[in-house]
């Protein structure tokens, strides 16, 4: 199966252990996303009991049928932390 990645501020590895993101509105609460190698489930706010489970294929197909195109401009590619640090390095050398 291919290496995710998600990216929520900085990257995060999804591995086999489940990671959990809380959903919530002006009101509350909608539901919990919990995401792991495999597969993605919605928990509805309102029920514990069932869930909606979907492959990461299947997720983006939904959201690509269902979402509200939108144009946005690129994101400026971030300096990671290591390479800065790397690169303070090799001047504090010279």
């Amino acid at each position: 199966m291919a290496s995710l990645k998600l990216k929520l501020g900085q990257e995060v590895d999804i591995n086999k252990v489940d990671s959990t993101i809380v959903v919530a509105g002006n009101r509350g609460k909608l539901g919990e996303l919990v995401f792991s190698k495999g597969s993605v489930e919605w928990w509805p706010a309102s029920n514990s009991v069932n869930c909606l489970t979907f492959t990461w294929s299947q997720l983006a197909k939904v959201l690509e049928a269902n979402g509200t195109p939108k144009k946005v401009p690129k994101m400026k590619a971030v300096a990671k932390p290591v390479a800065k640090a790397e690169k303070a390095k090799a001047s504090s050398k010279k």
